[in-house]
């Protein structure tokens, strides 16, 4: 059985169901990927920031005019 064509975005879940069946001693299973593994190892979760998201931001922040050094992490 392959299963193809499925796509995997940040921050998202996907199901994929298949049903394994009994077989000989040379079946095989391979996953193929061609992005970066997914770190399983914490929960940090990923966001996309759009250019609306930063535009619809306050231009003023405790007082002061935002900087896009602000926006850094």
């Amino acid at each position: 059985m392959v299963i193809s064509g499925v796509i995997l975005n940040a921050a998202s879940e996907t199901r994929v169901d298949a049903t394994l069946e009994v077989a000989t001693i040379t079946t095989a299973v391979e996953v193929q990927s061609n992005a970066l593994q997914i770190a399983t190892e914490n929960a940090k979760t990923t966001v996309a920031v759009t250019d609306k998201m930063v535009d619809e931001l306050p231009l003023v922040v405790s007082g002061t005019l935002r900087s896009p050094f602000d926006l850094q992490p």
